[in-house]
């Protein structure tokens, strides 16, 4: 059974392709219709990055984060999308 679906697939490349668009606009679909307000609260004011060096000291990473603190991002000049 599986066989015959397989070159059913493959002997119809544009029924694939039909298919495949269609599952796309649909996810499009489901995407643009999901209710915001499912989903859980965000602050969006921080960014957190975190990362290692093989071999580095805390001293080290320390400071490398001590130049990543400095540099501030003025967050008025971004827009913000609502939804």
């Amino acid at each position: 059974m599986l066989r015959k679906f397989l070159e059913f697939a493959i002997d119809k490349p544009l029924l694939n392709h039909i298919l495949l668009v269609f599952i796309l606009m649909l996810s499009v679909f489901a995407y643009n219709n999901i209710p915001k307000e499912i989903f859980p609260p965000m602050n969006m004011d921080q960014i957190s990055i975190k990362g290692g060096y093989v071999g580095a000291s805390a001293d080290v990473l320390d400071k490398m984060g001590g130049l990543f603190n400095r540099k501030r991002i003025p967050w008025e000049n971004y827009s913000t999308v609502e939804g």
